[in-house]
């Protein structure tokens, strides 16, 4: 097989590659999370982005004043994105916790919760006092490039190959 062919074939899955490649899902830390009674806020959960759902959580609410703690995991309650007045909303039978961060959910990012943020149950309501949500280091979110990166590297190579094979054709001729 010579050198052409396989260049076009590295070229072509690059393309293919890049057009359906994206990153995955992100995991967020829960940090210097308080509530307006005195208590803390720990954990995480893992957003995906792309698909708008969640995979796992297990964020962690202490008791304050007159208010009980809770933890909240996938086997006692439902974690979901876009509720009313609620960007990330983990739902028990008894109780909600809702966080309204100041920026999107994507790869890298640390936002700050609005103070909009805040946890109910039957015996009250309590609000987010001061915290933020941090795709933490080393893995921070997929490692998969994005689709235009990888299609502009499957683009530069099949341009390679063409003045590869145009140099080789006029070589050939008289």
């Amino acid at each position: 097989m010579n050198l052409a062919v396989k260049l076009a074939r590295l070229g072509l899955m690059s393309v293919v590659l890049g057009c359906v490649g994206r990153a995955g899902p992100v995991t967020f830390d829960l940090q210097g999370v308080d509530f307006t009674d005195g208590a803390a806020g720990t954990g995480y959960f893992v957003f995906d982005p792309n698909l708008t759902s969640f995979s796992d959580w297990n964020v962690v609410t202490a008791s304050g004043s007159g208010f009980p703690g809770f933890d909240y995991t996938p086997l006692d309650s439902v974690a979901s994105t876009g509720s009313v007045g609620c960007l990330v909303d983990f739902v028990n039978a008894s109780r909600s916790l809702c966080l309204n961060p100041d920026s999107p959910l994507i790869s890298g990012a640390s936002p700050a919760l609005l103070p909009t943020s805040f946890e109910s149950s039957d015996s009250g309501q309590r609000f987010v006092f001061a915290g933020t949500l941090s795709d933490p280091p080393p893995n921070p979110g997929g490692s998969v490039p994005e689709p235009g990166t990888s299609s502009f590297v499957g683009f530069g190579s099949l341009g390679i190959l063409g003045v590869m094979i145009r140099r080789q054709l006029r070589g050939r001729q008289p």
